[in-house]
């Protein structure tokens, strides 16, 4: 029952039972007394009972009453224990304010919070705002009177208070006025604080994480645990030019630039599993196709059950740092003037060369040039001029040399060519004059001013003249020391033996380029003899060079030098020409021959225009081209591959026949016997030389005619000298040979006296 029903029943029974103990019981006493005495006596008991009934019940209210209050008392207590429990595990603070007095509670935990005691703090609004950020007061105040003037239904701020330490804690603070006066005025409003400020600064290092992320100039890339993109920032659109809606649900792998093998790949993720984490340079493909260095890393992210959910990527194009590294390197390694490799880099190529050359047993050199009185030129005409002359010199003088060869500016005016696989040391002074001379040629500057120079070279030969690079720049500038001091414009060897050798061979060269002019070759004819019945079938045509005064310089001398110079070219030339032109002439005097046997060197072999140049020759004699039989090389064939199978193709088109000279010296590859359109084998005198002396030999030579006759191919024997010679090779079944014991290599008259004694030894037997 209601506790205040219940005591107005009370008070109504104890009102009643007051009522009819007045009324009824001074009837009951005169009813029971007969004297004033015992009445007077029952009278007074009747008062002490009346009175001992009401302090009972008194003791009886008020004990009640007092249960009552300690029931709500503990029940008060429990619920405040309650709300401080909640309060304590809600981390809160609790306000009370009183907006009359501006008197406020603070709740320890809300004092606390703060880093003070609790006598530290007032219990007035002035220990509060004092404590709040300048510039975060007037919005809670603002906060607190909108809430005032009933525009919102709670009161909300958040704020800044000052940590007794000094430092600046983030509050929430929430509040509700709960009590006002009958004319609206608020009274009293309660609250509660909350530290919020891991909660700012995790927001704030999420505000800047993204905008490090959207705005960041790294591209990053994020894909689940299956390796399919789930989000891209804007810096990965700008980069690879693959839009957001592009890329989400796709493998990583289309942006793969193929440069990389499977194996790369396989060995990066296998790092991000077991490390965690992978990072590199790595190519990969732009949108419109450019393939561009990347620097990438690719980092694994676990829950906490350790199991890898998703993979971030971040990745930074290095293109520019790419080519901001090739220009340092350029400017590390090249002359800012003329832009040739700088002493540094020839150093280190020259180094490179010399251990090569050594390893596989070849020769190098290196050239030193210095240009004859350039001094002059910057002293007169200005350092402007002098650097414009250097860049024209360099840019001619590297035209002169070879891709694999090095061209470098030491400084000034002095260059260095190193150069590599060097048949012979003469071969570096070809070059080395060749450089001299197209310093002579006239440079024209950009003022239309021409200018003459000269230049001096001294060269020294590795490892002949040592194996340290700066062993051989010193003995290069001895040398060229030594070209100044015999009248520049000159080249000059370290080693004076090759100085000498080197000058006679250009001396040579230009011997042969008079000759040429000068119409000093000739030919000697050598006959082809078939062998069954000792009949001249024909002749092999051999170049001699006679001088104007009468020497006869051997083919083993001034062939070499002619095939390195190119001379060559047209020596061979007049050759076939004068060769097919002087066998027409028999033919049509009527003798009976089939061939006529002409070389080609290697150098001509090389020709592009070989097959049209035999063409036009055949053209303008009127030989039959089945006459002409051109003698090629083993090594010239295998040095060309392909595209000697397609020259003896055209050759062979034209109806000419081809064989192979000094066969068993070369290669000798048999796949190029099946493959080639070849008609006859020539067996090397060396092997024909000692036939019957050497059994190794005379193996080889009768291997060579039946391989030659197995494969359908005529078979011609070189150097045969001796009777003896002769009848083992008829025995073994040879075609045909040729030798001093039929005839030297003699002057077409001579060759041609041969013919009718050869028909004439025929008609006898």
């Amino acid at each position: 029952m209601n506790p205040v029903r219940q005591s107005a029943l009370i008070a109504i029974i104890y009102a009643l039972f007051g009522l009819l103990w007045i009324t009824l019981s001074d009837h009951v006493v005169l009813g029971l007394a007969d004297n004033r005495h015992t009445i007077t006596l029952l009278q007074t008991w009747k008062g002490w009972f009346f009175v001992v009934v009401t302090a009972l019940l008194v003791f009886w209210l008020a004990w009640r009453a007092l249960a009552v209050q300690a029931s709500l008392v503990e029940e008060l207590r429990v619920s405040e224990q309650r709300w401080q429990f909640a309060l304590e595990g809600a981390d809160q603070g609790v306000w009370d304010w009183n907006m009359q007095t501006n008197a406020v509670f603070f709740s320890p935990r809300l004092i606390t919070m703060l880093g003070y005691e609790v006598e530290d703090f007032a219990p007035h609004l002035d220990a509060w705002t004092s404590r709040l950020h300048p510039d975060d007061l007037p919005l809670a105040m603002a906060q607190v009177d909108r809430h005032r003037l009933g525009e919102c239904a709670f009161y909300q701020a958040e704020y800044r208070m000052q940590h007794k330490d000094g430092r600046w804690c983030w509050i929430m603070d929430r509040g509700k006025i709960i009590e006002r006066s009958a004319d609206g005025t608020p009274l009293r409003m309660i609250g509660t604080h909350t530290d919020i400020t891991e909660r700012k600064l995790m927001e704030e290092q999420l505000r800047q994480s993204a905008m490090v992320y959207t705005h960041s100039q790294e591209g990053v890339i994020i894909t689940n645990a299956e390796f399919n993109i789930i989000a891209v920032n804007p810096a990965f659109t700008i980069i690879t030019g693959y839009s957001e809606q592009e890329a989400l649900g796709h493998n990583p792998r289309f942006l793969s630039s193929g440069r990389h093998s499977r194996n790369y790949y396989q060995s990066m993720w296998q790092t991000v599993q077991q490390m965690g984490f992978w990072q590199g340079e790595i190519w990969n493909r732009r949108k419109s196709g450019e393939i561009y260095p990347e620097w990438l890393t690719i980092s694994a992210v676990r829950n906490e059950r350790d199991i890898i959910t998703t993979y971030v990527g971040v990745f930074t194009d290095i293109s520019r740092l790419k080519q901001s590294e090739d220009e340092l390197e350029h400017l590390a390694h090249y002359d800012p003037l003329t832009q040739l490799p700088n002493r540094l880099l020839l150093l280190s190529r020259l180094e490179h060369s010399v251990a090569r050359m050594v390893r596989q047993n070849l020769r190098g050199a290196v050239l030193m040039l210095d240009v004859d009185h350039f001094k002059l030129v910057n002293d007169s005409l200005g350092h402007t001029v002098g650097d414009e002359l250097l860049c024209l010199v360099a840019q001619r003088l590297e035209r002169r040399l070879r891709d694999a060869d090095t061209f470098a500016r030491l400084g000034g005016d002095e260059f260095v060519a190193v150069l590599e696989e060097l048949h012979e040391p003469e071969d570096a002074s070809v070059v080395g004059w060749d450089l001299v001379n197209l310093l002579k040629g006239g440079f024209t500057l950009a003022s239309g001013q021409t200018l003459y120079l000269g230049g001096s070279v001294g060269i020294s030969v590795f490892p002949d003249d040592g194996t340290e690079v700066d062993q051989l720049l010193r003995n290069a500038d001895s040398a060229l020391n030594q070209a100044k001091a015999v009248g520049r414009s000159t080249c000059c060897f370290y080693t004076q033996s090759l100085t000498e050798a080197a000058s006679d061979r250009l001396v040579l060269e230009a011997d042969l380029r008079h000759g040429l002019e000068q119409q000093e070759f000739v030919l000697h004819y050598q006959p082809l003899i078939r062998l069954r019945d000792c009949a001249i079938t024909g002749f092999e045509a051999l170049v001699r060079w006679q001088r104007s005064d009468g020497e006869l310089v051997s083919p083993a001398r001034f062939i070499p030098p002619a095939e390195e110079s190119g001379l060559i070219v047209p020596l061979g030339e007049w050759v076939l020409r004068t060769a097919c032109r002087q066998m027409q002439q028999w033919l049509q005097q009527g003798h009976g021959l089939t061939t006529l046997a002409v070389n080609l060197s290697p150098r001509q072999f090389r020709e592009p225009n070989l097959a049209h140049r035999v063409a036009s020759i055949l053209s303008e004699t009127g030989l039959p081209a089945a006459c002409l039989e051109l003698e090629i090389t083993e090594s010239a064939i295998m040095e060309q591959g392909l595209a000697a199978q397609e020259k003896m193709a055209a050759l062979k088109a034209l109806g000419v026949r081809l064989a192979i000279d000094d066969f068993g010296t070369g290669y000798s590859s048999l796949a190029y016997l099946k493959r080639f359109p070849i008609d006859k084998l020539k067996i090397d005198q060396s092997f024909v030389r000692d036939i019957q002396r050497d059994l190794a030999d005379t193996e080889i030579v009768v291997t060579i005619i039946a391989l030659a006759h197995n494969l359908r191919l005529q078979v011609l024997a070189e150097g045969i000298e001796t009777a003896e010679q002769l009848e083992f090779l008829k025995r073994n079944g040879c075609d045909a040979g040729q030798g001093f014991h039929f005839s030297r290599p003699v002057p077409a008259p001579e060759a041609e006296r041969l013919l009718p004694a050869q028909q004439r030894s025929s008609q006898g037997s």
